[in-house]
């Protein structure tokens, strides 16, 4: 089971600026999570929203935490998950994979 949302400016539906993914994953109490924002719309609070807003369907899917696998050099959606308390990062190589709890804080 998954969902997907698209995000779109609130005067153009037309135009797509994110996309969000959160996917069920093997591990039955667990979401995986993934954003994707456009160059221009980064650093405006956008992932930020977004991942608090997957952090509350993860809730309602009855999952205990998000997996997110990001790039080391992606610092947004890492300072992003810190902010969410995420877990000390797993490295490998280039990538780092982090959790985060959907419970209540």
């Amino acid at each position: 089971m998954g969902l997907t949302w698209v995000t779109h400016p609130e005067d153009d539906p037309q135009r797509l600026i994110a996309t969000t993914n959160l996917v069920r994953t093997t591990e039955p109490s667990t979401a995986e999570l993934g954003i994707m924002i456009e160059d221009p719309w980064q650093s405006r609070g956008l992932g930020t929203t977004l991942a608090q807003y997957a952090r509350e369907q993860a809730r309602t899917f009855g999952c205990c935490s998000m997996s997110v696998m990001t790039g080391l050099d992606n610092v947004r959606m890492l300072r992003i998950l810190r902010t969410l308390g995420a877990s000390r990062p797993a490295v490998h190589r280039s990538t780092a994979d982090l959790t985060v709890s959907v419970e209540q804080p």
